[in-house]
């Protein structure tokens, strides 16, 4: 299985090793559109714990965009996207 990655080349092949079908199914889950760890979740079938613990992997190796927002109540959240254009 290969990806297409907004990533470097290089990033990407140092980093293929780590990913497992959870990582894979949180970046198909967030190609396109940013989406909330719950919609992360309800989207895969994975529990909530196992979507923070992938996308926090997915960020250490660069293949999330994250942007935090505050909602009115003023609690933060954050929203990811994949930088995963398609899974080869």
């Amino acid at each position: 299985m290969g990806l297409v990655s907004e990533c470097e080349p290089d990033q990407y092949e140092n980093t293929k090793n780590y990913l497992d079908p959870y990582c894979i199914q949180v970046l198909n889950a967030t190609r396109g559109n940013f989406k909330s760890a719950t919609e992360i979740s309800e989207a895969s079938n994975l529990s909530l714990t196992t979507v923070y613990r992938r996308v926090h992997i997915l960020q250490e190796f660069g293949l999330l965009e994250v942007i935090g927002k505050i909602r009115p109540d003023g609690r933060k959240f954050f929203l990811y996207k994949s930088k995963i254009k398609e899974l080869q």
